[in-house]
C-alpha cells in the first residue's frame, strides 16, 4: 500500500509517524510551546532527527475552548514556517486545515498533504484537492467547523464503528468521483471528535475491522482526553506511556500512519514491536 502526492509516493508497507508541529498560541497538548517561527522550526528539524516520516502543520486549535481564527490569520502563521521548511527538509509536509482558502494557498507552496478534520466540508474544499496533487487525510465527525465536538448518537448506525466506515467510505467515493485519485486517499476514525471513552476504546478494540477498506487509516490519539481520562493523567504531555499503549495497538490492528506529538519515544516503540514482528522463530 501507498500515497501519492505531487509526483511523489510513500510506501506503507510499514508504519509511517506523522509529527505534530502546532503553531497555535492556544493548544490543548502542548500550549503554545512552537508558536513562535523560529521553535517551530527548531521542532520540526528536531522531529526528523527523531524519526518523523512527515510532519503535519496546524495554525488553529480544535480545542472547544479556542477562539476560531480567519483564514488570513491562519495562513500568516504558516507561511513563515513551510517556506522555509520547504528549502530545508524533504520529508512530506502536511498541513492540518478546514478553510478552503488555507487549503489553496498551502497547496500553492508546494504542500504533500492537507490534512482536515471536516474532510473537505468548507465551501470549495473538494474542487481545491481536486486540482491539486495534495493527498488528502479525511477526518470522521459529525460536526463541521463551527461544531467539532458534538455529542454523537451512534445507536442507529449499527455502532460507532459501523458509522465510521460507512461514513469515510462515503466521503471517499465522493472524492474519486471528484477526481481525486484513489492513491491521494487516506481515512482517520476521528477519535477526540463526537466519541465518548467508551465508544473510542471500542472503535480501538474494532480498529481491524475499520483498517481492512482499500484506503490507508491514519489515528490520532496522542495526548487525546479519553487516555488521560483512563491512566487518571490530567496534563496532556504526562500521557505517554498511554500513548504508546495504543499508538502499538493501532499498528497491531492496521493502522498505516499514526499521527503523535512525542516522535522519538514512538519511534523506538515502533522499532521494538518492528522486531518482534519480524523475529525469526526459534529452533526445535
Amino acid at each position: 500500500m501507498h500515497i501519492t502526492f505531487n509526483q511523489k509516493s510513500l510506501n506503507l508497507s510499514t508504519p509511517k509517524i506523522m509529527g505534530i508541529l502546532n503553531l497555535t498560541p492556544n493548544s490543548f497538548s502542548d500550549g503554545g510551546d512552537y508558536f513562535d517561527p523560529e521553535k517551530a522550526l527548531d521542532r520540526a528539524y528536531e522531529m526528523i532527527e527523531d524519526g518523523a516520516d512527515i510532519l503535519d502543520i496546524g495554525a488553529e486549535s480544535t480545542n472547544p475552548k479556542a477562539d476560531p481564527i480567519t483564514s488570513e490569520e491562519e495562513i500568516s502563521r504558516l507561511l513563515p514556517v513551510i517556506r522555509k521548511l520547504k528549502q530545508h527538509i524533504k520529508v512530506p509536509l502536511s498541513i492540518d486545515t478546514f478553510r478552503t482558502n488555507t487549503m489553496q494557498s498551502m497547496i500553492n507552496e508546494g504542500v504533500d498533504i492537507i490534512n482536515d478534520v471536516t474532510a473537505l466540508s468548507d465551501s470549495g474544499a473538494l474542487e481545491v484537492v481536486a486540482n491539486s496533487n495534495a493527498a488528502i487525510v479525511l477526518m470522521h465527525m459529525l460536526g463541521n467547523h463551527e461544531k467539532m465536538h458534538i455529542k454523537g448518537d451512534y445507536s442507529a448506525q449499527g455502532g460507532v464503528t459501523q458509522a465510521v466506515i460507512t461514513k469515510l467510505e462515503e466521503k471517499a467515493a465522493l472524492c474519486i468521483q471528484s477526481g481525486i485519485e484513489a492513491s491521494r486517499i487516506i481515512l482517520d476514525p476521528g477519535f477526540g471528535f463526537d466519541k465518548t471513552p467508551e465508544e473510542q476504546l471500542s472503535l480501538l478494540k474494532e480498529l481491524d475491522q475499520v483498517t481492512t477498506s482499500p484506503y490507508p487509516y491514519l489515528v490520532g490519539v496522542s495526548r487525546k482526553r479519553f487516555i488521560g481520562t483512563i491512566t487518571n493523567v490530567d496534563m496532556a504531555k504526562d500521557r505517554l506511556a498511554g500513548n504508546l499503549a495504543v499508538a502499538l495497538w493501532s499498528i497491531e490492528k492496521g493502522a498505516k500512519i499514526l499521527r503523535v506529538h512525542d516522535v522519538k519515544a514512538t519511534k523506538e516503540a515502533f522499532l521494538m514491536w518492528l522486531a518482534m514482528q519480524n523475529a525469526a522463530p526459534s529452533s526445535l
